[in-house]
């Protein structure tokens, strides 16, 4: 029993919280009104997520006070603490008060680096510590049916949805030219993981179960990316570009973040938005590969076929546009 002290407890209320991709999530209320955050985990995620790693960084923010604390897990999820709080809507993303708080809070979540930093510090993709190229690694095996993680057999294996392997290497290579200090990441900081707090209105962010090591373009674009989506609209499962922060937006962003990081580099902004440019291509890739894995296997109620198309959509038209500014040679296929 995980928690015997509430043994003589039952639950009052089981509430099922919208907008998850990845788990089914509930805010279980027990008769004594203490709430917990019960997570169980979807089907198929143990080929999406490592979930040690995981519990070992829920283990090291527990400590520094960042996020809710773990309270004790089970075969197929965990119980969370209740943050007395309530989740930002898509709409709080263009709030310019709210935006400078997420920035900040970014970079306040990179610095962790300094607390924990990884074993090699090398922001070269063949860098061991980094989540991002080894994961889409992982993911495009499996889409291609091969149980082989090595790049060579990779590369002549099949596309996987008109992309080549030889493609993702040759600008792998090229993100090895743009600089990028790697940080400690959340990696998936849409609304729905950023609460805000009841008694203080301060900002903390949730679900870490993609977080690990990653350049900071790579965190900074995946927020900004996440601006056009509404995952509680219409079309939930769509971009919407309409709503994709403008020039200015980006600016005051990048500008908060950069007040607020642990690194006083002399970085400009128009650097920063570079480099953020240049990752937002590995972001597209990287979650356009995760909805073509959860399309096959997921049984929350969410069409995974559209974001996943759109994505790798966006993805080659993102790609394009990079090849275009930096002079990027294509591979022959």
């Amino acid at each position: 029993m995980l928690f015997p002290h509430l043994a003589h407890l039952s639950i009052a209320k089981l509430q099922r919280v919208s907008g998850a991709l990845t788990n089914a999530v509930f805010f279980v209320t027990l008769t004594n009104n203490q709430r917990y955050v019960l997570r169980v985990y979807g089907s198929g995620c143990d080929q999406l997520l490592d979930r040690d790693n995981e519990l070992l960084w829920l283990a090291r923010l527990t400590p520094l006070k960042i996020g809710a604390k773990l309270l004790g897990t089970f075969d197929n999820g965990r119980f969370e603490e209740y943050l007395p709080s309530t989740t930002l809507t898509h709409a709080c993303l263009r709030d310019p008060t709210t935006s400078v708080q997420i920035a900040t809070l970014l970079a306040q979540l990179h610095s962790i680096v300094q607390v924990h930093p990884p074993t090699q510090s090398s922001p070269l993709h063949t860098n061991p510590a980094l989540e991002i190229w080894p994961q889409i690694r992982k993911w495009y095996s499996l889409l291609q049916n091969n149980s082989s993680s090595s790049p060579s057999s990779l590369s002549s294996g099949k596309a996987v949805a008109g992309i080549t392997w030889d493609e993702i290497e040759a600008y792998q290579r090229f993100l090895d030219r743009v600089q990028s200090p790697i940080v400690f990441a959340h990696n998936d900081l849409q609304y729905g993981n950023i609460l805000r707090m009841k008694s203080t209105g301060d900002l903390v962010a949730v679900d870490f179960e993609y977080a690990g090591y990653n350049p900071r373009g790579y965190d900074l674009a995946n927020h900004m990316i996440e601006w056009q989506y509404n995952y509680h609209g219409e079309h939930p499962a769509l971009a919407s570009p309409q709503h994709a922060p403008r020039r200015h937006q980006q600016i005051s962003f990048v500008k908060a973040y950069l007040a607020n990081h642990h690194l006083k580099s002399t970085t400009t902004v128009d650097q920063l938005l570079y480099e953020i440019d240049c990752w937002s291509v590995v972001c597209h890739l990287c979650w356009g590969l995760w909805g073509l894995i959860q399309l096959h296997q997921s049984e929350i109620d969410f069409d995974y076929a559209a974001y996943s198309a759109q994505r790798l959509t966006m993805f080659q038209q993102a790609l394009q546009r990079i090849r275009n500014k930096s002079n990027i040679t294509t591979p022959s296929k």
